[in-house]
């Protein structure tokens, strides 16, 4: 983005990049547990949660 790019651009273009990932860490999140051990699929989800919301 550029100096003069406008709040409403600026606001969708955050949008699509925030879909994107939203996307793509729900796929990642359901790759992780098919791959997991049942015993210890709860640590990796709650690992990939807490990834998240730090950001």
């Amino acid at each position: 983005m550029k100096i003069d790019t406008t709040v409403i651009k600026a606001g969708f273009i955050a949008f699509i990049i925030g879909a994107g990932i939203d996307m793509s860490s729900a796929t990642f999140l359901l790759s992780i547990q098919n791959y997991a051990h049942y015993k210890v699929r709860g640590i990796y989800t709650a690992s990939i949660i807490f990834s998240r919301i730090l950001g």
